[in-house]
C-alpha cells in the first residue's frame, strides 16, 4: 500500500538469542576460573562446582535437588537451524474483524533458497525459499508481542524445512501466526480474541520473553 511504513529485521544477526550451558568447574581448577574462594551455600566440601546459565554456583546434588525449577535454566534452548532472512513490518489503514478501531499490522518474511542445517530433513541439501505474510491488530498488546516474534525469528524458532514430494520448503514451525485477515480461528484469520494471548504464551514458553 501506497504511504505504509516499513521496518526490515535481518535473521542470523549477532545479537540472536544465545544460551550458554551450564559449566563444570573442578575446585583444583578455581584460582584460574574465577571461582577461588566460592563454594555451595550447603557448606558441604565438593570436588566439584557447577556454574548455571543464571549465574549460581551449586555442587552437583544441590542442583539436582533445589535448582530444578529455575525459569532462567529451564528456557527452552534456541537454535537457529540455519534459515536466513529478512522481517519487514508495515501498517493497513483498515480493520480487522472483531476490531472496531485501529489499523493493522503486517508482518513479511522474506527467505531466499538455502542449504538445510542440522535438524532439517537432509543437512546439506537445498530448500526452496518463499514470501510469508501474517497479520496482527495495531494495538498495544500486539505491539508488546513483536519485539518477541523478531527474537524468535532471530533465534531460528519462526520456520523450518519440510520435505514437499521431492522437493524441500521452508515451512511455518512452532509460531503461530495469523496468515489470513479474515476466516476466524480455524482458517488462522480474524476475528480469534484470545489469539494474542495464546501467542504470548506460546513465545513465553520457548522462552522468549
Amino acid at each position: 500500500m501506497n504511504g505504509d511504513k516499513e521496518i526490515t529485521l535481518q535473521a542470523n544477526q549477532p545479537d540472536a538469542t544465545e544460551h550458554t550451558p551450564a559449566e563444570t568447574q573442578s575446585t583444583s581448577e578455581k584460582s584460574r576460573s574465577g571461582l577461588n574462594e566460592q563454594t555451595c551455600f550447603c557448606g558441604k566440601d565438593k570436588t566439584t562446582l557447577v556454574r548455571t546459565k543464571c549465574g549460581v554456583t551449586l555442587c552437583p546434588e544441590c542442583l539436582e535437588m533445589l535448582h530444578s525449577y529455575c525459569k532462567v535454566c529451564n528456557q527452552a534452548e534456541q537454535t537457529s537451524q540455519g534459515i536466513c532472512g529478512e522481517m519487514k513490518k508495515s501498517k493497513l489503514s483498515m480493520s480487522l474483524p472483531g476490531q472496531h478501531k485501529g489499523g493493522v499490522i503486517k508482518i513479511t518474511y522474506r527467505i531466499p533458497n538455502g542449504i538445510q542445517g542440522e535438524g532439517h530433513p537432509s543437512p546439506g541439501k537445498p530448500f526452496k525459499g518463499a514470501v510469508f505474510e501474517a497479520y496482527l491488530p495495531d494495538n498495544e498488546n500486539a505491539k508488546k508481542l513483536l519485539p518477541r516474534l523478531e527474537k524468535a525469528f532471530r533465534g531460528g524458532l519462526t520456520f523450518t524445512v519440510a520435505d514437499k514430494g521431492t522437493e524441500a520448503k521452508v515451512v511455518w514451525d512452532c509460531i503461530p501466526h495469523k496468515t489470513s485477515l479474515y476466516g476466524g480461528k480455524s482458517e488462522k484469520g480474524y476475528p480469534d480474541p484470545t489469539y494474542l494471548t495464546r501467542l504470548s504464551t506460546i513465545l513465553t514458553s520457548k522462552g522468549i520473553a
